[in-house]
């Protein structure tokens, strides 16, 4: 029986995408089959992008920079071509409250493999917010939240299943545990915002849990280490807009880089970027679109794979769509100038 079930199926399945299942029968359930079988994966999650695109979960020092209730939702298909169903879904809401000093928010996060591997995390934030000088703030947020991982074993097709001209028929000598589990974790970060400079720093998953309850080395979710900044430069008061954005991330034996440029014309912006996974190397870049109209924004960005020459991979690794709304709230004094996130 197969226990190693949590293991990184965002790294491990592309592997097996281009190495090891290149048949007629490429399906999510003998991907993830290849993931259960991969002796070498870690628990372990990918992307520095995460801070732009789900920031509660990124870092807790972001709850209550608006000034005002904001709604945060995106969806991110990762491989759209190969239909597998695999994505993550993010939502929020955060906003701060002088009775507290710093803002507070929750926000539910779901990672998806098909019908197969479900990975929930439900959290709330809070951030205390100090007014170091005049135009100097310093932020520093705490997460508390619940992880709650399962596996539906009766949708996978073991490698040893599929036949060469009839597909997935064959009766398999191995079997996969169905079982769920839930876990308490917790992450910091900070965030500093000194005139147009944004940057910020966190540690995630302090609390390392055991995904599979084996208490092995390999199924603890390794802590997540990151660094992220930008710096707005304007023109013509403010119609104008050039934003350098950089995000970095260390967890377990890997590391994610992402580097990028927005520019802004009032409400419509444009953004270009480069992202990087070591040991790999170059993996994707991005390009991507927003638009604000009053209180709501809407922004798409479009990754293509990058740096690797494999036939069988596909152009689109992910597609990401991203909507906030503003609610104003009347009476309530804004601590510091609102942080606007990049639009990536």
């Amino acid at each position: 029986m197969i226990n190693c079930f949590y293991c990184s199926f965002v790294v491990t399945v592309e592997s097996i995408i281009f190495e090891s299942v290149k048949g007629s029968f490429i399906t999510p359930y003998v991907l993830l089959a290849g993931v259960l079988l991969s002796s070498g994966a870690d628990a372990q999650e990918g992307g520095a992008g995460t801070f732009f695109t789900s920031p509660l979960s990124s870092n807790p020092a972001y709850t209550g920079t608006s000034g005002n209730s904001l709604v945060t939702l995106s969806y991110a298909a990762l491989y759209p071509g190969y239909n597998m169903g695999t994505a993550t879904i993010y939502g929020s809401w955060d906003s701060w409250f002088e009775s507290l000093h710093g803002g507070a928010g929750l926000y539910v996060l779901e990672n998806r493999l098909g019908d197969i591997l479900n990975d929930l995390r439900i959290g709330g934030t809070y951030a205390y917010h100090l007014q170091a000088d005049r135009n100097l703030w310093i932020n520093a947020g705490f997460t508390a939240s619940m992880i709650h991982r399962s596996l539906n074993s009766s949708a996978v097709i073991l490698p040893d299943q599929i036949d060469p001209l009839l597909g997935p028929v064959l009766p398999s000598g191995e079997s996969v545990e169905g079982r769920s589990r839930t876990l308490f974790d917790a992450s910091v970060g900070f965030l500093v915002r000194w005139y147009d400079f944004t940057g910020g720093l966190s540690i995630s998953h302090i609390a390392t849990p055991d995904l599979t309850g084996d208490a092995k080395s390999f199924s603890r979710l390794p802590r997540r280490y990151s660094i992220h900044g930008s710096y707005i430069f304007t023109f013509q008061r403010n119609r104008y807009g050039l934003e350098p954005v950089f995000a970095a991330s260390y967890q377990g034996s890997a590391g994610y880089l992402l580097g990028g440029l927005v520019g802004r014309y009032d409400a419509f912006s444009v953004n270009l970027a480069s992202h990087f996974s070591f040991p790999e190397g170059l993996s994707a870049f991005q390009a991507g679109v927003a638009v604000e109209a009053g209180a709501v924004e809407v922004g798409y960005n479009h990754l293509f794979t990058a740096g690797n020459q494999r036939v069988a991979t596909p152009k689109t690794f992910s597609s990401v769509i991203v909507l906030r709304f503003t609610i104003p709230e009347g009476g309530k004094s804004a601590p510091q100038r609102a942080i606007n996130y990049p639009k990536l």
